[in-house]
């Protein structure tokens, strides 16, 4: 019987690589390793390097950190002050291509590298083989191994490790050996999706001259601060693509992450790679406040003035927020900018106000490029004040969905709790209630302690109340309280006292010095305690954040320059949540505890009222695509709208001091509906740059008159409503969202929308007529939920409901079959393993399992 051994992969693999144009070399020893980059070096710089030069050359490339040597590869030296050298070529024409095997090297321990791969003489990628029917996290741990016992000197420099047992491959980067988790290893991919597995195809599609540069010189990302290298996963690398095709073509565009699948670090390093390949754009990336101060300072300008001057300085890379620019534009001195070129990326195109709109900017810069990213795009059902993500950029590039990362194993299911509302939401009795539930699970929720969680609630005015239950407990706990000098007071109790109260006993726990009376600004100590705290957090050192929903985002109604996306941590995976959420803040919980980190099997999101409904809407939300019709209308018809409901108001109360005269609560709620609607178009109003104050009948400064009269109105209206009293909290329901509980939340409707694949062996994939739709779903999990009731087409694999009148193929290929029937005809398990008689349909000729040559069944018949 013929088993495939692991050398016979090895041997196979180098075959695959020189069909490729790959030089075979023998090499043994780390002096055969160096003899060699000294030949290569001058081949690849066309200069000869004498002994003592190569010496040094040695002396400076082996000093420094992984991360350091990460920089040095793509830089050039200079040899004694005169003679410059490179180390690779973003030309993959000029690069040097080679592999050698079962390399020696010794550290602690000797130990041989099965497959090697050298540009330019420098070991950049490793390949270690297990022969099939191993698991592949075999040759992960035999590469941590190396890492403690054998890697050094030349070999820091690999940039790539490649993992597989001829079946299953997959990669990762080279960095710290405590940021080393196989669950962050990562699947290639072809453009269309499709996951490349067999080592055989990932050679061809991922290890050809031309992508192998590519990855190395652009996908690649080193993180300074964090010390910390960088794998782009295939999708990322798609959505750079996708931006470089519409920059050529001259047309703006947007890219549809959920969140934590990388929007900060795709986007940024997306702008980094535009302002080395546009020199002739000026290239603005622009973020919040919050997130500056985590890119390099040289390129920030975090104000107006230090913005245009960096614009006249002509530095090809700024960093800002789009209230910088926004500002910049408001100044007549500054209108010469309308006619430069920029090309604009967004970390994040969700906009807090009309200034960070991305409409009036693009109106302002006409000449200019726009590219964004987001986790909660704005469709018609959602939009923002009319505007919609698609009607700014026009054109959705790439999306990567929380079921795309479930269905990758690159984000970790989400268990929900849901209990019923219970009593009055303030009350002791409630509180108490809520604060028995969190101790009595808190250990088996966060794995033994060995994660920490966060409790959201509705307000900062509660934050006091579940504060002094929870100190006496013997879980550590801290709060991050947000408040404006006038709100209430709370016990007769301004919160300024409350704040002063949490620092002292936060200094007590944690044995900090933070001393309010040192700063000027309240906000002074805010930034050095936020600091402190987040790292606390990611530490480990406190179980339980206390905190309210305002927190959730970034925020500029509270001056402050942190929100609880800053503490954002692996070490976080269990939210407590008890307030009402909106379908975008929910996205938002869910991406604080679905992170992959060691150990982590899952999240835990805990509601103390039951919002099921709005979960499973912004699950099926987010994770379906929307088709956008609306566009904004003409700007005049906003003013006259806009000019209609206030004559209605005015009919109400002509002046705002004339309140006295809404007597009844019909006038008072007719009132605050009128307002509203008054509200929302000068806020669509706001999304056009020439808007103004003066088209309309009624004043800036007469608009905030009436809004306090709205804010007072509702806040009677809110106080007079009846409190229930029921103090019983009882568990209602638990869901884990997976990959299955994404799709069986798909539309009934949804395969009536949709034409329907069969791929091959494993996938059918859904996609509609008129969007760009990629879903790919599990062959098992598609008959499991959906069933077998279909029509198929037997030449091009289209698949239709029974239910629908289509009976013959559109494409032309003749009429359909049952589905079930196709099925049984041709049966796609086509070969088979002699020993465990597992069945495949795949190029393979081995089992995965057993490492044993398939059979065909027709062969056995």
């Amino acid at each position: 019987m013929n088993f495939e051994t692991e050398k016979d992969l090895e041997d196979k693999s180098i075959q695959e690589l020189t069909k490729l144009n790959y030089e075979f070399i023998n090499i043994n020893t780390i002096k055969d390793l160096k003899t060699n980059f000294k030949k290569q070096l001058e081949k690849f710089n066309h200069t000869k390097i004498s002994k003592s030069e190569f010496k040094e050359v040695l002396t400076y490339i082996n000093k420094g950190s992984i991360f350091e040597k990460y920089i040095k590869l793509h830089e050039t030296y200079t040899i004694n002050s005169n003679k410059k050298i490179n180390f690779i070529s973003t030309d993959y024409t000029q690069n040097i291509f080679q592999i050698s095997n079962q390399i020696k090297m010794k550290k602690k321990y000797n130990n041989r590298y099965d497959i090697t791969i050298l540009i330019n003489g420098l070991p950049l990628v490793q390949i270690e083989l297990k022969k099939r029917g191993e698991p592949i996290i075999e040759a992960f741990n035999q590469i941590e191994r190396y890492k403690i016992q054998s890697y050094n000197d030349l070999f820091d420099y690999i940039q790539v490790f490649i993992i597989s047992n001829g079946a299953s491959t997959k990669y990762f980067s080279n960095g710290n050996i405590k940021d080393f988790n196989f669950n962050k290893t990562i699947y290639w991919m072809d453009e269309q999706d499709n996951l490349i597995s067999s080592l055989k195809s990932f050679i061809k599609s991922f290890l050809n001259h031309d992508n192998l540069t590519n990855f190395l010189n652009k996908y690649i990302i080193c993180d300074k601060k964090k010390s910390k290298l960088y794998a782009l996963r295939p999708y990322q690398i798609k959505s750079i693509n996708k931006v470089y095709n519409q920059i050529r073509k001259g047309k703006n565009g947007y890219i549809w992450y959920t969140y934590g699948a990388g929007k900060s670090l795709t986007s940024y390093k997306l702008a980094e790679l535009l302002s080395s390949d546009f020199k002739d754009k000026k290239l603005v990336f622009l973020t919040n406040l919050n997130n500056l101060n985590k890119y390099p300072g040289n390129k920030i300008a975090n104000n107006t003035k230090t913005f245009l001057n960096k614009l006249k300085k002509d530095e090809n890379l700024i960093i800002t927020t789009p209230k910088t620019v926004y500002n910049a534009i408001q100044n007549d001195d500054n209108q010469y900018l309308i006619d430069e070129e920029f090309i604009f990326i967004y970390n994040e195109i969700n906009w807090i106000n009309f200034k960070n709109n991305p409409k009036i900017l693009m109106d302002f810069f006409k000449n200019s490029l726009f590219y964004g990213f987001t986790g909660t795009p704005y469709f018609n059902k959602n939009n923002n004040h009319e505007i919609t993500s698609k009607s700014i950029f026009n054109n959705l590039l790439n999306t990567y969905l929380l079921t795309d990362a479930l269905k990758d194993h690159n984000l970790l299911n989400i268990v929900i709790d849901y209990y019923d509302s219970g009593s009055d939401y303030g009350s002791s009795e409630r509180i108490n209630e809520i604060c028995k539930l969190i101790l009595k699970d808190y250990k088996d929720k966060t794995f033994n302690k060995k994660f920490n969680s966060i409790l959201i609630l509705d307000n900062n005015t509660l934050i006091p109340k579940y504060y002094s239950r929870l100190k006496k407990t013997d879980l550590n706990i801290a709060t991050l309280l947000k408040f404006k000098n006038n709100d209430s007071l709370v016990n007769n109790k301004h919160f300024r006292d409350y704040y002063e109260e949490y620092l002292k006993d936060y200094n007590k726990k944690y044995k900090t010095k933070i001393d309010s009376k040192k700063h000027t600004t309240i906000d002074n100590v805010r930034k050095i305690y936020e600091e402190d705290l987040f790292e606390k957090l990611r530490q480990g050192k406190i179980d339980l954040l206390i905190t309210d929903k305002t927190c959730i985002k970034d925020n500029e109604y509270y001056n402050t320059n942190y929100s609880l996306k800053q503490c954002k941590n692996s070490l976080n995976n269990t939210i407590y949540a008890d307030t009402d959420l909106n379908c975008e803040e929910v996205q938002d919980l869910i991406s604080f505890i679905n992170q992959i980190s060691e150990n982590k099997k899952y999240g835990n999101l805990i509601f103390f009222n039951n919002i099921k409904e709005t979960v499973d809407k912004s699950l099926k939300y987010y994770n379906n695509k929307h088709k956008d019709d609306k566009q904004l209308k003409p700007y005049n018809e906003y003013i006259k709208t806009c000019n209609k409901i206030i004559m209605e108001l005015k009919e109400l109360i002509l002046k705002p001091e004339d309140i006295f005269k809404l007597k009844t609560l019909k006038d008072k709620e007719q009132f605050i509906n009128n307002f509203k609607k008054l509200e929302y178009t000068i806020h669509v109003l706001e999304n056009y740059y020439k808007f103004t104050y003066e088209d309309l009948k009624i004043s800036h400064d007469q608009f905030n008159d009436y809004k306090g009269i709205y804010n007072l109105l509702k806040s009677e209206i809110k106080s007079n409503l009846p409190n229930k009293t029921d103090t019983k909290i009882e568990l209602i329901q638990t869901d884990t969202v997976n990959y299955e509980y994404l799709i069986n939340l798909k539309d009934p409707e949804y395969l009536n929308k949709f034409k329907v694949n069969l791929q091959g062996e494993d996938f059918f994939k859904l996609y509609n007529e008129n969007e760009d739709n990629n879903d790919l779903i599990d062959l098992k999990t598609f008959i499991r939920i959906y069933g077998e009731d279909f029509k198929i087409c037997s030449k091009c694999k289209n698949l239709y409901p029974n239910g629908t009148d289509v009976n013959y193929c559109p494409n032309g290929c003749g009429e359909l079959i049952n589905l079930k029937k196709y099925l049984e005809k041709n049966d796609l398990n086509t070969k088979y393993c002699p020993i465990c008689n597992e069945t495949y349909n795949s190029d393979d000729i081995y089992c995965d399992t057993c490492g044993v040559k398939l059979k065909n069944k027709k062969d056995n018949i």
